[in-house]
């Protein structure tokens, strides 16, 4: 485990989340004045608006991370760097394949309670078509989502917080109440859940946010491809 003395406070990751929010909506609003959320006519101030959120947000925790010494390398992941990516995609797809099934669980039972919650949900654009003409937004959308999305969640959940609160209340408590929080914010809980304890067992057994990055990153990247064709899956 990451051996620090640093410890953030919580109401300073509330803080910097709200920042990143208010930044990224004022300068979408300032580039596009005439767009509003409900106007999916416009598909690049929403992709801005998700990029430009969690870029924000990794400028507010990098300092944090390196306060805390939080690795990012692969050093004690593997020797081998391809059986490093190969179990990292093994485990993404077992994750995505989990992710989906309890996501229909979940929905499936909500849709007879609440069916347009459902339908505004599993209908959040991720990839704007047509795909050539919307080509700035969907590079957009596919960077917050594969790439920068990932990155900051890891070191939000995995890094700072599972780190802090292993400190204080051991690792399996720490492991159940970070997972738990990540899948309140997630579209699926039940599955982001599962999702987010694995990759805290996986960050004790490497002692660096490299695998679950990695992991992350491809777990997103399949859902994308998986749900290619009727373009609206925005989390998993």
């Amino acid at each position: 485990m990451v051996a620090s003395d640093y410890r953030i406070r919580g109401w300073l990751i509330l803080l910097y989340v709200a920042l990143s929010l208010v930044a990224s909506g004022v300068i979408v609003g300032l580039i596009w004045p005439e767009w509003s959320e409900s106007d999916s006519t416009i598909p690049l101030p929403e992709a801005s608006l998700g990029a430009l959120f969690y870029i924000i947000l990794l400028l507010f925790l990098l300092r944090p991370m390196m306060r805390a010494g939080i690795p990012l390398d692969a050093r004690t992941s593997s020797e081998n760097s391809a059986l490093t990516v190969g179990w990292s995609v093994l485990t993404a797809i077992s994750l995505v394949g989990i992710s989906l099934g309890t996501a229909y669980l979940f929905l499936l039972p909500l849709s007879y309670f609440a069916p347009s919650l459902v339908e505004s949900m599993i209908n959040i654009a991720l990839i704007y078509a047509p795909i050539q003409k919307h080509w700035h937004a969907n590079a957009l959308s596919v960077l917050a989502f594969v790439v920068v999305g990932p990155l900051v969640e890891e070191i939000l959940f995995r890094g700072l917080l599972l780190s802090m609160w292993s400190s204080r209340w051991g690792r399996r408590r720490a492991a159940l109440v970070t997972s738990l929080i990540f899948g309140i914010l997630h579209f699926d809980p039940v599955g982001a859940f599962v999702f987010g304890y694995v990759l805290a067992l996986v960050f004790f057994r490497t002692n660096s946010l490299f695998i679950p990055v990695l992991v992350h990153a491809a777990n997103n990247a399949l859902a994308v491809l998986f749900r290619k064709g009727n373009l609206s899956l925005r989390d998993v």
